[in-house]
């Protein structure tokens, strides 16, 4: 794949359009307001992700803020929680039993 995407001040989130001051300016608001536990590690800062163009089997890199990382996984997770069916097969076992020179 070529360069690896360069976080800059200029760079926004893909998802929410902010860039590093925007979101350093919620993040403060949120912990002002008491929204965010102090065991949140929210941050100012970004995630390159990398996804498939669109119809194409080449990847391009995008900047996902922590905060919508966040918010999508914990979407992903709730979903899969609800929607995930897990099915374990165990074959039957198979059992020798030799007495001797005999199979029993």
């Amino acid at each position: 794949m070529g360069d690896t995407v360069k976080i800059t001040k200029k760079t926004r989130c893909w998802i929410c359009g902010r860039n590093s001051e925007q979101l350093k300016n919620v993040i403060e608001a949120y912990w002002e307001s008491g929204e965010l536990g102090k065991n949140m590690n929210f941050d100012a800062c970004f995630e390159i992700v990398s996804i498939e163009k669109f119809c194409s089997n080449e990847k391009m890199q995008i900047p996902i803020c922590q905060i919508c990382s966040a918010l999508i996984l914990q979407h992903v997770v709730g979903y899969l929680a609800e929607e995930l069916e897990v099915t374990v097969e165990i074959p039957k076992p198979k059992v020798k039993v030799v007495i001797g020179d005999e199979d029993v």
